[in-house]
């Protein structure tokens, strides 16, 4: 099926009907993955489809458990990576450029860390570095693994989704998607997401990511330790560059379309060829 994003298809996994879609010119390399964020789909990525298809094979889906990718089976971190492998396998994508919102963000990250030769460059937006934990989150990322359950269920359903739409972006059409998109998901869902990112943080104190790198969060991204560890993230890897994207909050694309095209655009026109 056509639709704005491209052809709308689908791969059978164990436990999930992954939903994707392919647009943009067949032959062209490399092709761009743009992967969503906790409790969204694939609608976040609409002010950049347009912009990346023109010189791009561009590659959307939604993860499992999330939009159109429901019901699924298993949440966990692994079942994501390899939903996401398989994909790729699927499109015959030889080249690759992945582009990772928040969660999916560390989704990308893992995919590098398991098969850094097949992609031509890691885009990270608004997310935490799943390799490099400061000492104190060291310490308490384990107390909110416990409490990030309880604390959902705690809350009246229209108050969470409302709090996850305030906290995620800054604009009134981001909030009102954000609240619509994520409630597609039941609390529990909600609580089994948000377990399966923090599971994906560990320490590695010898690991760097050698591929071309770009770093951006929301000049107004306050979640978790994304603005402070962004900077020794970029200064740990070698072939990293990092950006702030001005009157943005924790979905920079999505906030501020115009200046995340660009940023991206122009990066990838240097480091991905």
């Amino acid at each position: 099926m056509e639709t704005d994003f491209g052809t709308e298809m689908v791969l059978e996994r164990p436990g999930c009907s992954l939903h994707y879609w392919l647009t943009g010119a067949q032959d062209s390399l490399p092709l761009v993955m743009f992967i969503h964020g906790a409790g969204i789909d694939h609608r976040v990525w609409a002010g950049q489809v347009r912009a990346f298809s023109t010189r791009y094979r561009v590659l959307t889906l939604d993860l499992r458990g999330h939009g159109r990718s429901r019901p699924a089976v298993d949440y966990a971190c692994g079942p994501l990576i390899d939903d996401s492998f398989a994909l790729l396998d699927a499109v015959h994508a030889s080249r690759v450029v992945l582009i990772g919102l928040s969660m999916g963000g560390n989704v990308a990250q893992e995919m590098v860390f398991r098969d850094p030769d097949r992609f031509s460059a890691l885009v990270c937006v608004d997310c935490t570095c799943n390799t490099l934990v400061p000492r104190l989150d060291r310490v308490t990322l384990p107390i909110f693994r416990a409490l990030i359950g309880p604390a959902i269920h705690a809350y009246p359903r229209r108050q969470l989704l409302e709090a996850i739409a305030r906290r995620t972006s800054l604009t009134r059409e981001g909030r009102r998607y954000v609240f619509e998109a994520t409630g597609q998901l039941s609390n529990n869902e909600i609580a089994r997401v948000m377990a399966t990112l923090l599971a994906a943080l560990r320490h590695e104190p010898d690991y760097q990511v050698t591929i071309p790198e770009l770093l951006l969060h929301g000049s107004d991204d306050s979640l978790g330790n994304i603005r402070k560890v962004m900077r020794a993230w970029r200064d740990r890897d070698p072939n990293s560059q990092a950006a702030i994207i001005p009157n943005a909050g924790h979905t920079s694309n999505l906030d501020n379309p115009e200046d995340f095209n660009r940023w991206v655009l122009d990066w990838l026109s240097r480091a991905a060829h």
